[in-house]
């Protein structure tokens, strides 16, 4: 196949081998993986090819991109979750091409880890297998931003603490045999030879960057951040920030430290280029309102020897006088050197908002620019979603109040090709700065807790998520988001309307929101649209819990716990809500509030069941009879239990005790009345005769795996099954109606997407939509297949 074939298909993507006619395709609500505000990631050029990138962060683990970020692949196989990843940085062999090694520290066991991996262009996939652990606090890469929290459970390090994030936080010394990672205590060397790591230089030091001297790779140049932080573990004296030199880095490593009073104690990046005089020329971004630069003509450890290059950047604007420079990237073009520098994550109540860069060593600066909101500066997508005026994101976006701009790069290859990771995706310049673009095309962004589809209407597609509460498409999500209605909270679950068998469906839909944080949480509300695709941003969201309709025992609405699961349904001449809300239970409600005059019945707690939905982000469900409007069965997992209700919710009976799957929910086969699921663990469970005398049938999965997510398909009861990472690589089965036999599935491309499916929606369009901890996945030809 032709190299121009395989683009298409990628551009498109699409694997290239397609198995049995099953298609995985990347979702439109592209963001470069950054979930909720902080997360940034970290992408280093490969060399070699000078069209692949790669990049990774928290949320969504690694993306690669052939075609210098215009399109994007997850490629995350053999990986950890990559929710679970948190990648610090990424390097490319310059030796073996397709070769890469990747820094992580995980989410749970605060240590660091080293990976590496080969890029398949056969499968547009990245193998990846883990070389070493170096061992409990030798992590870096903070979890969440500066001033969002502290502790070691990863709420983040404080205001002086600017993400340890991009690809000078790893160095790769293939000549020699050896990897390099600066971690939280010091520097870490492992043998690539022997996969043996260990503590190498500076212990005890917050280090935040390291490169090599241009054109050899024995001499170091490191930066550390001097702050203490409660959950460092560092003593606060030993944790001096600042700058080394290690020289003979591979014999005796002779260690020499720049004066403390001329780059500053908050050092957080380095940056080495040799002119075309032969003279090395060091930048380091000082986490202050300067960049220094020595020469290698003079004393490393002598104050003058450190000369302020951003003196007519900061003259020129009052706005900078409290900028806290932490990211720089340098190359050198003759006798001059470019320099692109970032301002740090909003640190200490800064702006973290400033792009500047320099074209003659930095003499001179620029920092305005035109912004291009079209992905990839002009491509048939048209302006990003996120950027669109009406979602009110400008802030978010580069060069703007909370961007938190990160990890510069400068294209070897290409010296007029620049690109800035932030809080809110990737950003490529062509043209030196004068304009910048988002890079965004098939990565994954927010953690999207449910997806669903209107069963009549099944290219009419929503999805419930953290960031932006709920999300809608009008193409069954081919293209980017067609609405994005932010309701002040996470968006939990959301669904359809329910209509028994003889009425007329609309498009009336359910959502169930609540905080982000919490326990037992804030903000809960259900919220009802009847045409949230035609209605827009502003009209017809009701909120069912309000000053005329408060839930028992809660007087003031803004104090509903989080609502973990909701549900409407046409039960006769009346609409029936059914709630779960955190802490205080299962409720019911006749009538839909849609205004002071017409606000419906009251909320009435419903009888023993005070502990429903008690616990957050483990949503509770709902699956109503077609055939008869007054039967509703319900899961509860946190509370492993099953219970059915014949009189639309009022009343119920538990059928079912077993160990529930947290992500487990309750479905009905629309194609066959009175056929339910819901998962165990271990097990697919098949509810039939369920609107009569239920039978309930247990279907243990095999290879003792556990199940994550189902999906009936509408109209042949086929039943999708995806198994997760937990005791193997994730797995598609489908299980035939009435049979007991998994038959496995091959989803290209599958293994690479890497994060654990939240749930999943089956519409007769054979589109499976699957939410994911990152964004979320469409799946096509796997009714047939």
């Amino acid at each position: 196949m032709s190299i121009a074939a395989r683009r298409l298909q990628r551009v498109n993507h699409q694997p290239p081998t397609p198995s049995a006619g099953i298609r995985l395709a990347m979702s439109g609500i592209w963001g470069a993986g950054f979930q909720n505000a902080g997360d940034k990631a970290d992408g280093t050029i490969h060399t070699n090819f000078p069209g692949a990138i790669a990049t990774g962060g928290d949320v969504a683990g690694v993306h690669v991109s052939e075609d210098y970020g215009n399109n994007w692949i997850m490629a995350n196989r053999n990986l950890l979750p990559a929710n679970n990843t948190r990648v610090v940085s990424i390097r490319w062999s310059t030796t073996t091409p397709g070769l890469i090694y990747m820094y992580a520290s995980p989410t749970t066991g605060y240590s660091g880890i080293i990976f590496r991996g080969t890029f398949d262009k056969a499968t547009d996939s990245i193998n990846w297998e883990q070389v070493a652990n170096l061992g409990k606090g030798a992590y870096a890469g903070n979890a969440t931003p500066p001033g969002e929290g502290s502790g070691v459970d990863g709420d983040g390090d404080g205001p002086n603490h600017p993400r340890q994030t991009g690809r000078k936080m790893m160095l790769l010394d293939e000549e020699n045999g050896f990897l390099y990672a600066g971690t939280i205590d010091g520097i870490y060397r492992l043998n690539l030879t022997t996969k043996l790591a260990s503590a190498w230089q500076l212990s005890g030091k917050w280090i935040t960057s390291i490169c090599f001297e241009p054109g050899s790779n024995n001499t170091m140049f490191v930066t550390a951040d001097g702050s203490t932080s409660a959950s460092s573990g560092i003593n606060g004296a030993a944790n001096s920030g600042g700058v080394w030199r290690i020289s003979n880095v591979r014999t005796t490593a002779n260690v020499e430290v720049a004066p403390v009073g001329s780059v500053g104690t908050f050092s957080q990046a380095c940056s080495a280029a040799r002119t075309s005089d032969g003279r090395l020329n060091l930048y380091v971004a000082t986490g202050g309102a300067k960049i220094v630069r020595w020469r290698d003509t003079a004393s490393f450890s002598t104050a003058s020897a450190w000369t302020d290059s951003t003196n007519n950047l900061n003259a020129d604007s009052a706005t900078l006088t409290s900028v806290r420079w932490a990211g720089v990237d340098t190359v050198a073009e003759g006798a001059n050197i470019t320099i692109l520098a970032t301002d740090s994550c909003n640190a200490g109540g800064r702006t973290g908002k400033t792009v500047a860069w320099s074209t003659n060593s930095g003499a001179s600066w620029t920092k305005t620019f035109t912004l291009n909101k079209n992905i990839n500066g002009g491509s048939a997508e048209g302006i990003w979603w996120f950027a669109r005026p009406e979602y009110n994101n400008a802030s978010l976006l580069i060069g703007a109040s909370i961007f938190d701009s990160v990890n510069p790069m400068i294209d070897p290859n290409d010296s007029s090709r620049w690109y800035i990771m932030g809080r809110s995706g990737i950003w490529r310049t062509n043209n030196r700065g004068a304009e910048w673009h988002p890079i965004v095309k098939g990565t994954g962004v927010t953690t999207t807790h449910y997806i669903s589809c209107l069963p009549h209407e099944p290219d009419k597609a929503m999805a419930a998520d953290t960031d932006w509460s709920s999300i809608f498409s009008l193409d069954g999500f081919t293209s980017q988001p067609s609405l994005c209605k932010k309701l002040g909270r996470v968006g939990w679950v959301i669904e359809p309307k329910h209509f028994p068998n003889g009425t007329t469906p609309d498009r009336s839909i359910v959502i169930s929101v609540g905080s982000r944080d919490g326990d037992p949480g804030t903000r809960g509300n259900v919220t009802i649209n009847r045409d949230a695709w035609s209605n827009g941003l502003n009209t017809g969201w009701w909120y069912q819990v309000n000053s005329d309709r408060t839930i028992p025992g809660v007087a003031n609405p803004d104090s509903t716990p989080r609502c973990t699961g909701s549900t409407l349904a046409q039960v006769g001449a009346n609409e029936v809500i059914l709630a779960a809300f955190q802490g205080k239970g299962l409720f019911h409600k006749v009538g839909v509030w849609q205004s002071s005059s017409n606000p419906g019945g009251a909320w009435q707690a419903v009888a023993g069941k005070s502990s429903v939905g008690s616990s957050k982000g483990v949503p509770v469900t709902f699956a109503w009879s077609k055939s008869n409007p007054q039967i509703v069965w319900m899961c509860d997992p946190r509370n492993s239990t099953v219970a059915r209700s014949t009189d639309a919710g009022l009343t119920w009976t538990t059928y079912s005790s077993v160990s529930l799957s947290y992500t487990s929910a309750m479905l009905a086969d629309p194609s066959r009345p009175g056929t339910y699921y819901f998962l165990g663990r271990g097990s697919v469970w098949r509810i039939t005769n369920g609107d009569n005398t239920p039978v309930l049938t247990q279907l243990p999965c095999p290879e003792s795996r556990e199940p994550s997510c189902i999906a009936v398909h509408p109209t042949t009861g086929r039943l999708a099954v995806s198994v997760g990472k937990r005791g193997g690589d994730p797995k598609f089965w489908t299980i035939e109606y009435n049979q007991t036999t998994y038959i496995a599935k091959t989803v290209p491309n599958w293994l690479d997407v890497g994060v654990e499916p939240q749930n999943m929606t089956w519409g007769s369009n054979d589109k499976l939509y699957v939410s994911l901890f990152a964004g979320y996945v469409v799946i096509q030809g796997l009714a047939n297949a």
